[in-house]
């Protein structure tokens, strides 16, 4: 027996997903470009447009989800039930593929119960990594798990 797929198309691609999962985490997944920072709903990054077709939220809202307009959904929120056409009006593809650089931790600190300020080295100095402030990061770790973190400074 196959699985259902859903097709969710974007302004720069497509990707699919079994709506298992929530539909950030399919595009992740496929390593499909799209805004995202908290994962738990709160922060509002990963709202797209909903141009047409079938979603469901995986739970209901808190008082610290991000209120979306009426045609707007959170990627981290919902799952595809259907296909989907999203836009992001707050948001365009980088005009490159993601690349992957390895480092180490130098430092951990955390600041607050939410905020931790890593600091890390880059194992290859010729793999020059350039980023503004606020840009997302998504940290692979050993263990297979990952972690987005926000550039500051």
């Amino acid at each position: 027996m196959s699985t259902l797929a859903h097709t969710i198309i974007l302004e720069h691609g497509r990707f699919t997903s079994d709506g298992s999962t929530s539909i950030l985490e399919a595009a992740l997944a496929q390593g499909v470009a799209v805004p995202f920072s908290c994962q738990r709903g709160e922060c509002g990054s990963c709202r797209a447009q909903v141009a047409g077709g079938a979603y469901a939220r995986i739970a209901p809202p808190t008082e610290r989800t991000y209120v979306t307009a009426a045609d707007e959904l959170l990627m981290c929120q919902c799952r595809a039930t259907g296909d989907l056409a999203l836009r992001f009006a707050h948001w365009q593809a980088p005009a490159q593929p993601a690349r992957h650089y390895p480092v180490t931790v130098l430092s951990r600190v955390p600041l607050t119960a939410d905020v931790t300020q890593l600091i890390v080295a880059p194992h290859d100095a010729a793999g020059t990594f350039t980023w503004q402030a606020g840009q997302h990061v998504r940290f692979l770790m050993e263990d297979g798990g990952e972690r987005p973190f926000s550039i500051a400074s």
